[in-house]
């Protein structure tokens, strides 16, 4: 006798290839001639009651389409879109948590997952990145103009990690995380501003951060990451007492990245030289 297969049991994500990887208890679909590949994500564990904030996912990309299956207990709805409707995608994780969310021109989902999961999650981005961001026709390396400070450990390995094999850096502005401290009679107390490195590459607009809810992360980092053509306007503003460098987005959607007074010449000539570069990229 078959033994059920539930989905909802399973604790860690894998990649699907074919029908065979495919989870039985999902409805039934066919990846066609198309297929690039599919992720599984396992839901969230079990609270109070038994209950999870979000059901197991597979995510599959065919072509150029992607699509969201929540697991059909959910009753959630699938959700589906073009990869050319993307605006940018943004990657967190930090400590066990970990998150993929995609911005596009009708959707913005966020999909939650434990990093135990990373090694399948990283082989899904891949392929992903490749089919939203493909490489040119020819990618000279050089080094890149360099704007703001020298990157530290953290971020020179988050950006080495990030960059796709024959992937070029071409500018990049770089704020790192700072401590700060302050002393009130015999009390002191220490904070961290949150680090920033933006990169054009020979491919994509990239922002590297370890701020999450507007926290400094020193155990993680959000990378987002956009294609050129999704980007409308871009511009350097005043944020209260800063300034920050704000990327506007077709549909609406905005990257706000802080500037500190020390770095305000450094984000201007990062964005003279954006401008001077960014219709090549196109």
């Amino acid at each position: 006798m078959a033994v059920a297969i539930d989905s909802r049991q399973y604790r860690f994500g894998f990649l699907i290839a074919s029908l065979d990887d495919y989870p039985a208890d999902f409805d039934a679909v066919s990846l066609g001639e198309n297929f690039r590949i599919a992720l599984f994500l396992p839901r969230d564990d079990a609270g109070w009651f038994g209950r999870s904030r979000y059901p197991p996912r597979v995510v599959m990309v065919s072509g150029d389409a992607i699509e969201v299956r929540p697991h059909p207990a959910s009753r959630e709805h699938p959700i589906g879109f073009r990869l050319s409707e993307l605006q940018f995608i943004e990657c967190g994780h930090i400590l066990l948590q970990g998150w993929l969310r995609f911005v596009a021109v009708r959707y913005d989902v966020t999909l939650a997952y434990n990093t135990g999961s990373s090694s399948c999650i990283d082989e899904f981005l891949a392929e992903l990145r490749a089919a939203v961001t493909p490489p040119p026709a020819a990618e000279t390396a050089a080094e890149p103009t360099r704007f703001g400070e020298p990157l530290d450990l953290k971020f020179t390995n988050a950006l080495r990690y990030e960059l796709a094999p024959g992937e070029c850096a071409r500018i990049q502005l770089f704020n790192p995380a700072k401590l700060k401290a302050w002393r009130w009679g015999v009390v002191r107390r220490e904070t961290w501003s949150a680090g920033d490195l933006l990169v054009l590459t020979s491919r994509r607009l990239l922002w590297i951060a370890d701020r999450s809810l507007g926290r400094h992360q020193r155990y993680g980092t959000v990378t987002s990451y956009a294609p050129i053509r999704s980007l409308q306007s871009w511009r350097c503003g005043r944020a209260g007492e800063t300034s920050e460098l704000v990327f506007r987005f077709v549909r609406g959607s905005e990257w706000r990245v802080p500037v500190p007074a020390s770095l305000e010449g450094a984000a201007a000539g990062f964005l003279n030289e954006f401008e001077q570069r960014w219709g090549m990229a196109l």
